[in-house]
């Protein structure tokens, strides 16, 4: 691709995040670990899920289908929850109240960074998944700057996991909505990965 024609697209895409800041949902994705970064796909494609599984439950899928399927958010909710609380020590605490209460100029700042997302949630667990991931990514950059595995290595297992699952149940979330999700290049390596490790242990069992 030419250097104008990438400058036209990086150019255009900067535009349509100064866009889409203007609309208080908005919510700016900017994450510096490779897991969470990875995971940016993901955060789309749940939520179109999530949104078209409410939009559908009654008419074109039964309520109790919807019902379960918007439990299944929950519950892995409460599992990013308990494992960002894990890395804190436990506690009772109010994991939200660190994130995106940002003014309109703080967003434009970080809407201008090239490999910050713009995203404005339509599903309500979509935005909570959102604000969550903004409170791991932090912990699992600094991790990242430990080189002693054997004290970093069960929390970067322990995201992969959860990341994995997150994207399990997209992917059950967007075949049951009949939409395409596409993961990013970045969780497609987490998940073959996992798998590969997985192989592994088959075969020393």
């Amino acid at each position: 691709m030419e250097e104008t024609q990438v400058q036209k697209r990086d150019e255009d895409r900067r535009n349509k995040k100064m866009s889409m800041i203007q609309n208080p949902s908005s919510m700016v994705i900017l994450f510096r670990s490779r897991e969470c970064r990875a995971a940016i796909g993901t955060i789309y494609g749940f939520d179109r899920a999530m949104n078209k599984i409410r939009n559908m439950a009654g008419m074109f899928m039964p309520i109790e289908e919807a019902m379960d399927y918007q439990e299944k958010a929950a519950n892995y909710i409460v599992l990013l929850e308990e494992t960002i609380r894990g890395f804190f020590g436990g506690g009772d605490f109010d994991i939200y109240r660190i994130g995106q209460y940002k003014n309109q100029a703080a967003k434009q700042i970080l809407a201008s960074e090239s490999y910050s997302s713009v995203i404005i949630p339509r599903a309500p667990e979509a935005e909570k998944i959102c604000r969550l991931l903004e409170q791991l990514d932090p912990i699992l950059a600094n991790v990242k700057q430990i080189s002693d595995f054997s004290k970093t290595g069960p929390i970067i297992e322990k995201t992969a996991e959860v990341m994995f699952q997150f994207h399990q149940l997209t992917e059950e979330l967007s075949k049951a909505a009949g939409i395409d999700y596409k993961p990013s290049k970045g969780m497609d390596a987490l998940v073959r990965t996992r798998q590969e490790r997985e192989e592994k242990e088959a075969v020393l069992e």
